[in-house]
C-alpha cells in the first residue's frame, strides 16, 4: 500500500472516529460536518474527499456496525441456520441500543434516513 493511500485510510478512520464521539455526544442533528473535520484534525476539502456528506458517513459507520455484529452473529452459530442468525443480529442490536440512549438515537436516525435505512 501506497504512503498516499495509508494517509488516506487515516484520515478515514479519524472522520469515522471522529463522527461517532460526536454523534454520541450532540447525536446526528447536533453534529454538523465542520464540526467532525475539526474534531479529527483534517481539512474541509479532506473530509469531503472521503464522505459526500453526513449521511453518507453515516452509512459508511453503519455498514462497519452492521458487519460487525453480522460476522460476530455468523461465528458464534452454526453455517445454514438462518433463522437463528437472524435472532442473534436482532437480540445483538437490541442489546446495544439498550447500552446509551444517546447509540439508541444513532440507531433509529440510521433506521428512518432513506440513504441508510436500506443498508
Amino acid at each position: 500500500m501506497s504512503i498516499r493511500k495509508r494517509a488516506g485510510e487515516g484520515t478515514r478512520r479519524r472522520l469515522l472516529h471522529a463522527a461517532v464521539e460526536l454523534f454520541l455526544q450532540n447525536g446526528f442533528q447536533g453534529t454538523t460536518m465542520q464540526m467532525i473535520a475539526g474534531q479529527a484534525d483534517v481539512t474541509a476539502a479532506a473530509m469531503y474527499r472521503h464522505f459526500a456528506d453526513k449521511e453518507a458517513l453515516l452509512y459508511e459507520l453503519i455498514r462497519l456496525m452492521f458487519d460487525s455484529q453480522f460476522s460476530m452473529a455468523e461465528r458464534l452459530l452454526e453455517p445454514g441456520d438462518s433463522v437463528l442468525l437472524y435472532g442473534v443480529e436482532t437480540a445483538l442490536q437490541l442489546h446495544i441500543t439498550e447500552l446509551s440512549e444517546p447509540l439508541r438515537d444513532l440507531y433509529v436516525t440510521a433506521y428512518t434516513l432513506p440513504t441508510t435505512s436500506e443498508y
